[in-house]
């Protein structure tokens, strides 16, 4: 490797990365001046989102365990549709967490 040569721009030390976030502080604030309602909407989106894959993996582990155990069909089916609606519902939130922030992209609000 060429010791002359320049750090790529997407390579960035761990310092500059944590320098970068003194700009979450601003950044909120504007947001937050643009719709509070929708800031509000954006960040519990994102929060409630941010659980659903643990969640999708519990299920499964319960789906698995089931099966290994011979749990009774019916409570296997039940954790299937269970986890088909983690699915879902991880899907429509992300759909709605965009048009959220889609929405405080527009210009003015009403």
């Amino acid at each position: 490797m060429d010791p002359h040569r320049q750090q790529a721009p997407t390579e960035r030390t761990f310092r500059e990365r944590l320098r970068a976030l003194e700009n979450v502080g601003p950044l909120l604030r504007m947001v937050w001046g643009t719709s509070r309602a929708l800031t509000v909407a954006s960040v519990a989106g994102r929060l409630v989102r941010s659980v659903l894959p643990l969640a999708t993996l519990w299920v499964g582990k319960l789906i698995i365990d089931a099966v290994a155990h011979g749990v009774h069909r019916d409570r296997v089916w039940t954790l299937v549709a269970l986890e088909i609606a983690l699915a879902v519902s991880s899907e429509l939130l992300g759909r709605a967490v965009s048009l959220v922030d889609s929405l405080l992209a527009l210009p003015s609000h009403s």
